[in-house]
């Protein structure tokens, strides 16, 4: 997985145990900039050439959407200069392309990359834990059963309060607004 900090200019990869690579990066400058969002690899090219901007050469390059954003490598000028892409120094470029396959999900953040590696590295570990061959994956299963029971709590709380509302005819029929009872 990568995750591009657009306020910050870097990529961060990681594997099962947390990050393995990172590097500075020159995304879309100003009337082109780099989208947003969670993405995926799909496809990649060792050799490739812009088919938007005079053939300008994009080697290593790892497309993330079909519009033409992509991960490649390219000059650094230490700000956003790409015309929407997210450029990476070239031998970084070349290392990321032999080690990614597709699919490869690529968050691109508008903020700063550490907010994001401790959902990064809960996710891994439930992921890790689960294994479908074996027949007693405990820890997904008890995760999963104890925020059902908590959500079945919350709402068994939440409808016995209505239940006091409505019959003394309270707010109208209304449940009233106060802080996370509010519906």
């Amino acid at each position: 997985m990568a995750i591009v900090s657009l306020r910050n200019q870097r990529v961060t990869i990681y594997d099962a145990n947390g990050w393995t690579l990172r590097a500075p990066v020159s995304s879309g400058q100003k009337g082109r900039e780099t989208p947003a969002g969670i993405f995926s690899v799909i496809q990649k090219e060792a050799e490739h050439y812009s088919n938007h901007y005079d053939d300008a050469y994009m080697p290593h390059m790892q497309r993330i959407t079909w519009s033409g954003i992509a991960l490649h490598g390219g000059v650094l000028p230490g700000y956003p200069a790409s015309h929407g892409c997210i450029r990476l120094p070239y031998d970084f470029a070349e290392r990321l392309f032999d080690t990614t396959k597709l699919g490869m999900r690529v968050i691109v953040a508008p903020g700063v990359c550490q907010r994001y590696h401790a959902i990064f590295v809960f996710l891994c570990h439930s992921i890790l834990l689960f294994d479908p061959r074996r027949e007693h994956s405990s820890a997904p299963t008890a995760y999963f059963h104890r925020r059902r029971a908590q959500r079945r709590s919350r709402t068994a709380l939440l409808q016995r309060r209505r239940r006091l509302v409505l019959d003394g005819r309270e707010h109208g029929g209304r449940l009233p607004a106060i802080g996370w009872l509010a519906a």
